[in-house]
């Protein structure tokens, strides 16, 4: 940790323990102990909580008083109820009081929300902790002229002014303001320079310091009569040479250079930056170390006043950790990471006119203005040594590492904003090569003028960019392809791109106030980039987009198959024109902009708000209703969605899509990323629909598909999207004549599990598969996919697709709710479509054919399935339904001993898992063809329960007719079935439910297969059923 840093450490921690502000001697003592991890913030705290003031402070008072004392005093405010409940409780958990300090501490420093209460809060914490490390003039503004004169007094006897001194001699001063010359001699008798000098002697040098220039005779003559008139001390003479500089206009860059040395700082005030860069400089590179805050505080001041850099630099060699200070050559060594070479050496000496110690000061400025000393290198020194180095500064200066305001731009093109304590001024290398943290950077872009973004981190990929000037053909060239840049699009910044505007690498956002219907634009994007726009349609109307707007992706313009750019929806518009042609019906045109924007391979629905206006005769009669997008418009393959103008004749279609290669615009799947409402999507021809981000639960997207497509259709992700924790789809529907397969397809992140959720519900198509695909490397991901009852009308399979490859594998953690049944089959049907009598039920069979739901195990670990009749489940850890008979059978394939079955509703549920409590009863089997038949002959039944019922009767030698079980099982054929006497009348009826849990051995599933009844929920309160036999 550097020097200053530990030094606001210790600032803080006395702050909030005693409510003070350290002293110098305290802060540099602590500060080594933390800087050379002897001792941590903590533990300081702790040491002030223990020592006397520390005691007689917190002495009596209860957990919440010394809470309460410590958070006012870091925060400036007291805590309300919560917080102080929060820190209290780790405080009787046994948390030490000093830890609790230090983490109030840093949660405040570290906060980056807006939360104006916090942000005050943080404010007076850094306040408290600048007066502390630079006191300056520690009093009231009254006391700013004594502190002036105090300053002038160094200052024309050539001393360095320190914070200590200024506070105590201003403060004497204010008493008595007459004692300016006492105070004077004071300073002279303290300082043997000035008491071994001569009078005139003495005279010279006053006034070379205070005029900057070598005093005349008569210079000379005036202030000696001064000094011998009426008894005048050396003192006197200093008052009356700083009254005579301030009166002074005949040396105004001597006055000018006074005035700055008699600035009064208030407390906590520094000057600029560069002046203390320049300090920090000088520790690192000669003395090797970080500078501290009274350092800082004394020579920035001191070059502020207007002393030359190399005259600081000899002041400071007057210490021994300055003593390297004249050795030039190893200072560029130190630096360039080279050696001087004799006549190198010589020749920087002698542009130093000679002087060693104005070569180090040449050295280390041209180091950091990225230039050689002397011209004697065809190329600048290495750019990453030279912001390695600002990064080492402002690190020694704890400059900020991340910023979370918006930056300006000056009008030489500098960043400009409120950082590390000052006002709004242009940031230096340093502070810009010190955000370190930073990952997006905000520009207001207030200046029509490049920028130089050189020293900024490669931390930064993003670069969002606002303003008047942000489509500045000058400043967006200043950029390059290594950030993203997000450029925020208004009407100001229409005007000032003069028509044209080129970027690379960048989303462009047209701001929602933006009037694009009277626009003139041409945007060429390159590296891919983005034009979204979130619509400027009232009233579920359509979008308007002057013609005079387009926008080109150079990728798809110049290359085979770039599948680049994206382009909002909202941008591209339909028209339909209708003739009435009487007897004929109607006739039609599809007018289009789609061509205004060319070679965006993914047309972006996020925020859809457009639709298709429909004209009769030249008037605007009719839209294609809220958020309808027609893909046809690409291909040629637009239909009118309005019922009230279907009677077309003929359709003439808009030009289709303009195709360089295999590029044009909608050539790729669709993207949507974020909630959109319920948006309508007509003649799509991609087997694709990509999502982007959470569209939430209350999304829906209606798809409607052209022949012309494949009959698969795929929901995935894009790439950024895989890497978020939730996404939920929302709710799909599908509307196609030929679309058998639904896909859903995504990958893992490789650091966290990632969880996704999709209703599919509504539209009309014949869909009977679908596929779950994923790919991960460890990770899991979870589906919950609801199907809802009104979508396809010929689902058979839900499965997942096996495509390992090496250490990635395909699984999905599926929680399914399924309101689709099967439509028959099943193994009740199998076995009798076997027996030799089968002919005899044929009215059952016929009752029972179809097709099964069936949910298998490939690819998939099923955590739950709520499902309804005629399903077969091949595995689940959880099997969720309310009922299930004969002739509408639900199956469990396998390991029924991993599973939980839960049978029933919030009246009486059943379950069946390991912690079930009681057996089921064992009624028998028959597996043999032979078996079976004898079970099956002489019973005569017109449906499925009937038949099933009698053939249980026999089973069981009658039982199941007035001795039936709760839950008992039998096995017909390759099937165990569990059958419960829901209606505790002991007799199996139309009542009572019945499910399969496979082909298992009957007596390992009665040994095996446990059960209990739930208790009844009823206005939220459990009760136990009783049951009573009728």
């Amino acid at each position: 940790m550097n020097n200053l840093s530990a030094q606001q450490k210790v600032a803080a921690a006395y702050q909030a323990i005693l409510g003070n502000k350290a002293d110098t001697a305290s802060l540099n003592f602590f500060a080594y102990q933390i800087s050379s991890d002897k001792l941590s913030p903590s533990q300081l705290a702790s040491q002030l909580i223990s020592s006397q003031d520390g005691q007689t402070r917190y002495k009596g008072m209860s957990n919440e008083e010394k809470i309460n004392y410590i958070y006012s005093n870091i925060t400036g405010t007291p805590p309300d109820s919560d917080t102080l409940s929060k820190w209290v409780s780790l405080l009787e958990q046994g948390n030490y009081l000093g830890t609790i300090a230090i983490s109030i501490i840093n949660q405040l420093e570290t906060y980056e929300g807006d939360d104006q209460v916090v942000l005050a809060q943080q404010e007076f914490l850094a306040n408290n902790i600048a007066t502390t490390l630079h006191p300056a003039l520690n009093k009231s503004p009254e006391f700013i002229p004594d502190a002036a004169n105090i300053q002038a007094i160094y200052y024309v006897i050539g001393g360095v002014p320190v914070a200590e001194g200024i506070n105590f001699w201003a403060d004497y001063l204010h008493s008595d303001r007459t004692k300016l010359g006492y105070i004077a001699q004071k300073f002279i008798e303290g300082r043997s320079a000035l008491t071994v000098l001569n009078n005139e002697d003495f005279i010279k040098t006053l006034f070379q310091n205070a005029f900057k220039l070598t005093a005349t005779p008569d210079d000379i003559t005036r202030y000696l009569l001064e000094l011998g008139n009426n008894g005048k001390t050396r003192g006197d003479v200093v008052v009356k040479m700083i009254a005579d500089i301030r009166a002074d206009s005949s040396h105004p860059e001597a006055k000018a250079q006074f005035e700055q040395a008699t600035h009064v700082y208030m407390a906590g005030e520094m000057p600029a930056v560069i002046y203390q860069e320049t300090v920090a400089a000088f520790y690192l590179t000669i003395a090797k170390t970080t500078v501290s805050a009274s350092a800082l505080d004394t020579w920035s001041k001191m070059l502020a006043s207007g002393i030359d850099e190399t005259v600081l630099l000899k002041q400071l060699a007057k210490s021994a950790q300055f003593s390297a200070a004249s050795d030039f050559n190893s200072v560029y060594q130190t630096l360039y990471k080279s050696t001087l070479s004799a006549s190198e050496s010589q020749a920087i000496l002698l542009k130093a006119a000679n002087d060693k110690f104005a070569a180090t000061t040449m050295i280390i400025k041209a180091f950091r203005d990225g230039k050689y000393p002397i011209d004697t290198h065809p190329a600048p020194p290495s750019h990453s040594l030279v912001q390695a180095y600002e990064t080492m500064i402002g690190g020694s200066l704890n400059y900020e590492q991340k910023f979370n305001g918006t930056f300006t731009i000056s009008a030489d093109g500098k960043l400009m904003a409120a950082v590390n304590g000052h006002s709004i001024q242009a940031l230096t290398n340093a502070e810009i090569s010190s955000l370190r943290l930073q990952t997006t950077l905000k520009i207001n872009a207030t200046a029509n003028h490049s920028v130089d973004l050189g020293f900024l981190s490669d931390t930064v990929t993003e670069i969002v960019l606002s303003g008047a000037h942000a489509t500045s053909s000058q400043l967006l060239t200043s950029f390059n392809a290594k950030q993203h840049i997000t450029l925020l699009l208004d009407d100001t910044g229409i005007v000032n791109a003069g028509g044209i505007m080129q970027v690379v690498n960048t989303t462009v956002f047209v701001e929602p106030q933006t009037n694009l219907n009277d626009a003139n634009l041409s945007i060429n994007m390159r590296a891919g980039g983005s034009l979204l726009w979130k619509g400027n349609s009232i009233n579920g109307g359509a979008n308007s987009v002057s013609q005079h707007v387009t926008a080109v992706n150079m990728d798809g313009a110049t290359t085979a198959s770039s599948q680049t750019g994206i382009v909002s929806a909202n941008l591209i518009t339909k028209d339909i024109y209708l003739t009435d042609s009487g007897s004929n019906g109607l006739q039609g045109i599809i007018a289009s902009n789609l061509n205004q924007f060319l070679y965006f391979s993914f047309i972006e629905l996020t925020h859809y708000r457009g639709t298709g206006n429909i004209y009769l005769n030249g008037e605007l009669v009719a839209t294609e209703g809220s958020n309808v997008f027609d893909f046809g418009v690409i291909d040629q393959r637009a239909t009118v969605f309005n019922q009230a103008y279907n009677n077309i004749h003929s359709l003439q279609q808009a030009a289709h899509a303009t195709q360089h290669e295999s590029n044009y615009t909608g050539s790729s799947s669709p993207i949507i990323s974020a909630f959109s409402g319920e948006i309508t999507l007509l003649n799509l021809s991609s087997d694709t629909l990509l999502v982007n981000g959470d569209l939430t639960n209350k999304s829906r997207i209606n798809i409607y598909d052209t022949q012309q497509s494949d009959n698969k259709f795929t929901l995935s992700f894009t790439e950024p999207a895989m890497d978020l924790k939730y996404i939920d789809m929302g709710t799909i529907s599908l509307t196609s004549a030929h679309k058998n397969t639904l896909a859903f397809t995504t990958y893992a992140s490789s650091s966290h599990n990632v969880e996704r959720s999709l209703t599919l519900s509504g539209g009309d198509n014949h869909i009977s598969t679908i596929e779950l695909s994923s790919r991960t490397t460890g990770p899991h991901i979870t589906l919950d996919l609801t199907i809802k009852s009104d979508f396809t009308d010929s689902l058979k399979t839900i499965n997942g697709i096996d495509a390992s490859i090496g250490s990635v594998y395909s699984l999905i953690d599926l929680n399914l709710v399924s309101e689709k049944a099967g439509t028959g089959g099943g193994e009740f049907y199998n076995t009798l479509t076997n027996l030799n009598n089968s002919i005899e039920f044929g009215s059952v069979i016929n009752a029972l054919k179809g097709e099964q739901l069936n949910i298998g195990s490939t690819g998939l670990t099923v955590n739950s399935a709520t499902v309804v009749g005629n399903t077969t489940v091949d595995i689940a850890r959880q099997l969720t339904f309310t009922d299930s008979k004969i002739d509408n059978l639900i199956t469990l394939n396998k390991n029924f001993q991993q599973s939980t079955i839960l049978l029933g509703d919030n009246y009486e549920q059943w379950s069946f898992s390991n912690d079930g409590q009681k057996k089921v009863a064992l009624y028998g089997s028959a597996t043999t063809p032979a078996e079976l038949n004898t079970v099956f002959s002489g019973i005569n039944a017109d449906n499925a329960e009937s038949l099933f019922s009698q053939a249980l009767a026999k089973l069981t030698q009658g039982a199941s007719t007035n001795n039936l079980a709760e839950v008992g099982i039998a096995k017909l054929g390759k099937s165990v079935y569990v059958i419960v006497d829901r209606n505790h009348n002991q007799t199996f009826d139309a009542d009572d439910s019945v499910f399969s849990i496979g082909d298992q051995d009957i007596y390992l599933a009665a040994s095996e297969l446990r059960y209990h009844v739930l208790p009844v929920t009823t206005n939220g309160i459990a009760e136990t059923y009783v049951g009573t036999a009728v």
